[in-house]
């Protein structure tokens, strides 16, 4: 079975910023002091620095080949309007790029950005395609920017032209950013706009599922992925939640993903394959075939066409 990681970052700290570390910290250090655990804030955010030093992919690439995952895809996030970035996005694209050429083959890369930067920002969207061969655009809305936002149109413009998925962030995210940027419907009024592109809604099987579930049913340039799903949300259920997604008749719509690295913190890329691949629940009820179309053939369509 071919396997392709819809949803995965480097795990780095020279593309997220500091701000985003310490806001995830923090809410860890309140989750276990909660729970009677004796922990230091600044240990769990030296913890967390220090598992983000995989800036060559080096890593992942290891995670990868254990768990049977041919290729993935890259997605390099923009937070700069929101939170200081430790490295211009420029030199971040270039820094994947260098990655893609290290493991030819092996990775897709949709490169981030601050849609409010206006021109500039999409001039470097345009070269990273046009001279990286990237394939697709990556939004973070919750740092300030609607999903529908006028600011993104010339954006979508190009990704109709050069028929190139946007995969944008819905969800919950950390405490610095803007909350009320998180629902799946706010990409209606551009998916209504752009019927050419097609809007791979992130975390649609975490976060806002039922809403998430619905419009991938009932608008067909619309998409879901389970990145994070066996994270902290549903602990020690995830493949129920799974299971249910991929029950929804949406089969066509449903697209792996991991969101490597915070798979890491529950167990890994292998046990996350083998947690689907190896679960009775899940294959007496899902066919081959649609395990198949879930695990790459549903991305690869997206990215690749046909």
């Amino acid at each position: 079975m071919k396997i392709i990681d819809g949803h995965c970052h480097l795990a780095s700290t020279r593309y997220i910023p500091q701000q985003f570390f310490e806001d995830v910290a923090a809410n860890i250090t309140c989750k276990m002091i909660a729970y009677g655990e004796k922990v230091s804030y600044s240990k769990i955010l030296q913890m967390l620095l220090m598992q983000h030093n995989d800036h060559y992919g080096d890593r992942l690439i290891v995670e990868m080949d254990a768990a049977s995952i041919s290729r993935t895809v890259l997605l390099i996030p923009d937070f700069s309007s929101a939170m200081a970035m430790p490295l211009p996005q420029r030199e971040i694209y270039e820094a994947h790029f260098q990655v893609t050429q290290k493991y030819p083959g092996r990775f897709y890369v949709f490169p981030g950005v601050n849609p409010l930067r206006g021109q500039v920002a999409l001039d470097e969207f345009v070269e990273s395609i046009e001279n990286f061969g990237f394939h697709g655009l990556k939004l973070y809305p919750p740092c300030g920017y609607s999903p529908s936002n006028k600011c993104l149109y010339p954006f979508y413009d190009f990704c109709q032209e050069k028929s190139l998925p946007v995969l944008l962030h819905t969800g919950p995210t950390v405490q610095s950013l803007n909350l009320t940027l998180m629902p799946p419907s706010l990409i209606c009024a551009a998916a209504r706009d752009f019927p050419g592109v097609n809007f791979i809604l992130a975390h649609g099987a975490v976060a806002y599922v039922e809403e998430a579930v619905e419009l991938a049913r009932n608008w067909p340039n619309l998409y879901i992925d389970t990145g994070g799903i066996s994270g902290a949300i549903f602990p020690g259920k995830w493949q129920k939640q799974l299971l249910s997604v991929l029950l929804a008749d949406i089969e066509n719509k449903v697209i792996f993903g991991s969101d490597w690295p915070v798979t890491r913190m529950s167990g890994g890329l292998k046990n996350l394959v083998t947690g689907i691949t190896s679960n009775p629940a899940i294959t007496q009820q899902i066919t081959p075939t649609a395990l198949q179309v879930f695990f790459g053939e549903n991305i690869t369509r997206l990215i690749e066409g046909g």
